[in-house]
This record gives C-alpha cells, sequence and structure tokens, in this order.
C-alpha cells in the first residue's frame, strides 16, 4: 500500500466542566492502573498502584487558580512520574459521557490519558487487546474491503470463515499481563494488526514461558461496509498502549478516519481517494460546521502526538498485510 502525506486538523480549546476527583476512585492509562487519594479539600490528589505484574507507580496533581492540575513531585520525589514530567499540565474532563484526565506536556500537546474505572488493571488491559481486533473481516481483498467468507472478532468468539467456530477465547498473558495471543479450543492463536485487516498465527508457548509464531499467517482484511478500518477511535477513548500496536500509517489513517465520519473534506489526494472508496464515507458540504465530541478531540490529540515519536520510542508489532 502507497505511503500517505500528512494532513493536519487544527484542534479549538475544549471547554470543560470543573469537577473533583472523588477519593478512591480508580483510573487506568493503558498499562497501570492508580487509586487516587484527594487531599486539601481536592487541592492535592495523590495517585497510586502499577500493572498486574508490578507496584510502585505514583504520580500526584496540585490544582491550579485556573481549575486544572500540574504534575507535582510524589511523596517520594521522584525526578519524573509515570506520565510526564513535573509541571505538565493535567485537564480533568467530563463531558459527553466521558471522565478522563488528559496529560499535557510543556508544548501543550497530549501525552497520556487516563480514564475512570470499575474494572481491575487485567480486565482493562484485556479489554483493550479486544477491542483493537474487534470487527469483520475476509479472506479475500476488494480494494479497501474484502468480501467471501468472513471472520468475526467480537467480545464472545473468535469465528473463521465457513468452519466451525475457533472458540470462545481468553487472551494469554506474559508476567501476569494479557499480551496479543488468544486461546480457543486448546488452540493458541497471534494477532497481529495490519493497515488492511490483521493476519492470525498459529502460535505455540516457549521453554522459558513467552510466546511466538508457530506457523503462516493466515491474512485478513477489514469487510464491514458499516465501518471504518480504525472505528475504535470514534467508540472509546485510546491510550498509548493500544496505540502502541500500529504504525505511522495506520495511525494517520486512524485520525483522518475520525474526522471523515463527520464528512469532513480532504484536501490531500491521498487521503480523499482512501475515503471515497469507503461505503460508509458521506462528504460534508463544507468543513466548518463539523464537531467533534470531546472524545474525538482527545482522541485525535493522542494520535498526532503518538505519530510524531521516534521509532525507538514506540512499541509497534503491526505488518503488512501477506
Amino acid at each position: 500500500m502507497k505511503k500517505l502525506f500528512l494532513t493536519f486538523f487544527i484542534l479549538l480549546p475544549m471547554a470543560c466542566i470543573s469537577q473533583t476527583i472523588e477519593e478512591g476512585s480508580m483510573w487506568f492509562d493503558g498499562i497501570a492502573q492508580y487509586k487516587a487519594e484527594v487531599r486539601l479539600g481536592g487541592k492535592i490528589v495523590y495517585f497510586y498502584g502499577g500493572t498486574p505484574h508490578e507496584g510502585g507507580f505514583e504520580f500526584t496533581m496540585e490544582r491550579t487558580p485556573t481549575g486544572k492540575y500540574k504534575l507535582i513531585p510524589s511523596r517520594q520525589a521522584e525526578e519524573t512520574t509515570p506520565v510526564g514530567e513535573f509541571g505538565w499540565s493535567v485537564e480533568h474532563v467530563v463531558r459527553d459521557g466521558i471522565n478522563a484526565l488528559v496529560v499535557r506536556d510543556a508544548q501543550n500537546e497530549v501525552s497520556h490519558v487516563l480514564s475512570i474505572t470499575g474494572l481491575s488493571c487485567y480486565e482493562n488491559m484485556e479489554y483493550d487487546n479486544t477491542c483493537i481486533f474487534l470487527g469483520t473481516y475476509s479472506p479475500n481483498q476488494v480494494g479497501f474491503l474484502g468480501n467471501g467468507n468472513e471472520y468475526i472478532v467480537d467480545y464472545k468468539e473468535f469465528r473463521a470463515g465457513e468452519g466451525e467456530p475457533l472458540g470462545p477465547y481468553t487472551f494469554v498473558a506474559e508476567y501476569e499481563m494479557p499480551i496479543n495471543v488468544v486461546k480457543s479450543s486448546g488452540k493458541l492463536w497471534m494477532l497481529v494488526p495490519t493497515v488492511l485487516g490483521m493476519n492470525v498465527y498459529p502460535a505455540k508457548q516457549t521453554d522459558d514461558d513467552m510466546y511466538e509464531k508457530a506457523g503462516d499467517a493466515i491474512s485478513v482484511f477489514w469487510s464491514d461496509p458499516s465501518k471504518g478500518r480504525f472505528s475504535i477511535a470514534s467508540e472509546r477513548l485510546l491510550n498509548t498502549s493500544i496505540l502502541g500496536h500500529y504504525n505511522r500509517e495506520a495511525l494517520r489513517l486512524m485520525r483522518n478516519e475520525i474526522l471523515a465520519r463527520h464528512g469532513y473534506v480532504f484536501q490531500s489526494e491521498d487521503l480523499s481517494d482512501y475515503f471515497f472508496k469507503q461505503s460508509w464515507y458521506t462528504p460534508a458540504a463544507s468543513n466548518d460546521g463539523i464537531k467533534l465530541s470531546a472524545m474525538e478531540e482527545i482522541n485525535i490529540g493522542l494520535i498526532k502526538a503518538e505519530e510524531s515519536k521516534p521509532d525507538y520510542l514506540r512499541y509497534e508489532i503491526m505488518e503488512d498485510n501477506f
């Protein structure tokens, strides 16, 4: 697939409702989960927690006169925090059905997003893994859409072609954290996202309790005509862990697909050609009236920041379709 050139979208400042962070509330950033301790009437909020594998994660916020927060040294006065550097700003966004902490760096770019949650850290990580692969796929590629026998990934089972369903499935874990390998009907499968769909590999457990590919990939292509390939970006708040599974080409398509869902008219020829081939895309008469939800604004900012990271700072398992 040819490389796509960058299109920018200017975000307007979000009008946010000033809210108090609740004592004991739980927050998840894609890797670690934190519990909030609220002090001094909400002026100071201390967060502590960790992953299913290890603890000791913490950061502290101080409320400013503007109603936003800034990161300050934690109890142990570490030089940096797990979600940024001291002095970075944090915005508590409660709007359009979301409740999130949006961390911004010194250039006011989105760095991390933490979502309030009622699930455990492991459950949140498993939910993130599931969302990356949810959808309908086909072994045949026609343009940007597939047709023919379908491969369906949903919350309960993974069904392949006209054969028997592979499962109910569960994600297996390394170091007590779920990874992109599922166990179904006694078999292991490794799922790897691609720009056009995903590659499904037979997998095996190694002697050191890790997992690796154990055969050739079944390459399948996104085939749901009602949704874009990256509809996840308009359905839930993202985080850096989810975005770390995608390469820059996919991230750019994901960011612009949010706009395309609202009918955004693209000046970039490659993006215009790509979205006009999607049956769900209907261009608007003008871009002036397009309004994004708070979730979409945050996701665009986070995706854009992820695109700008040097390759050596990005964890990436994405492949080309075979």
